[in-house]
Order: C-alpha cells, then structure tokens, then sequence
C-alpha cells in the first residue's frame, strides 16, 4: 500500500505541474496504468473478503481520473 501511495502521489504531482501538457498528460495516464496494476494485485492476492469492495472502488475512481485526464488532453 505504501508503494501504491507513493504511485498515486506522483501522478498527483504530474498533473499539478501542467495540468493540459501531453507529456506530464501521459506520464500521470501511465502512473495510473501502474497504480491500476498494484490494485488490482491486491484484488486478486487479498485473501481479506472485507477488502474487496475497497479495491473495486479505487479502480473505479482511478477510471474516472483517466476519463478526466483523456478529455482535458489537447487533441
């Protein structure tokens, strides 16, 4: 989780320096590629059943910051 996080704040940090820019654009959409797969580990490996909704949420959300991202994007 902690590695997850630290994936998470970077994104952040991209998409505050040059929210429109294409290339930080695209570095947060591949950090997001990244944070995706250390959730969906931790989906599929969690043997807590309680977690599960946790994780789907925050799949969920990290597609909503992808669609926001694609739509702020020039071009």
């Amino acid at each position: 989780m902690a590695t997850l996080r630290t994936k998470l704040d970077g994104v952040r940090e991209l998409l505050a320096e040059a929210p429109t820019d294409a290339v930080p654009g695209d570095a947060a959409l591949s950090g997001l590629e990244q944070a995706g797969a250390m959730i969906g580990a931790l989906q599929v490996g969690c043997c807590a059943p309680d977690r599960l909704p946790l994780y789907t949420r925050m799949l969920d959300q990290l597609t909503e910051i992808q669609i926001g991202i694609n739509r702020s994007l020039p071009g």
